[in-house]
């Protein structure tokens, strides 16, 4: 397809696997940036599910923003109502599909909900391209109600001019 891809990977297996299908990747922890990457050297950058296991996200993401034209980020929506709703009933933190883990085996550090993010862009002269919900199995573009039932967002963003 003609792709110059590089990934960029902590797990030690996870970086074994890329090497033997041919995929290049750098062993390393996005958390301390990505430094030794030139300004807008890749059309996109790709944060999937990673942004709430990271202990520095909003830096992160800058630099995510300096060094791709275009960022996609995917996350669990902590703020999806079945998610609401156990933690309101059960009274315990939800272990569903998308957040398979119990609180102690979780690596999520920082919950953060769809309107959380989407605020961050508008704060941080960040413009939504485009987004996407998981609602129910499937794939539909974001609406206003999404913070509410979405299971997984994935936006798409820019830096503004």
């Amino acid at each position: 397809k003609q792709v110059r891809a590089q990934g960029v990977e902590l797990d030690p297996e996870a970086v074994f696997q890329c090497v033997a299908n041919g995929v290049p990747v750098l062993h390393r922890d996005v958390d301390g940036g990505l430094e030794g990457f030139a300004d807008q050297s890749f059309d996109y950058v790709i944060l999937e599910e990673t942004l709430q296991t990271l202990h520095r996200p909003v830096a992160v993401l800058k630099d995510m923003l300096r060094v791709g034209c275009r960022g996609i980020v995917s996350f669990p929506n902590f703020a999806y109502w079945r998610v609401r709703l156990d933690l309101g009933v059960r009274g315990r933190m939800p272990v569903t599909q998308y957040l398979p883990y119990k609180w102690y085996d979780s690596p999520n550090i920082h919950l953060f909900t769809l309107q959380d993010f989407l605020e961050w862009t508008a704060a941080n002269q960040v413009r939504v391209v485009e987004g996407y919900a998981l609602v129910e199995g499937a794939v539909r573009g974001l609406r206003p109600d999404d913070n509410l039932y979405a299971e997984e967002a994935l936006v798409i963003v820019e830096a503004s001019a």
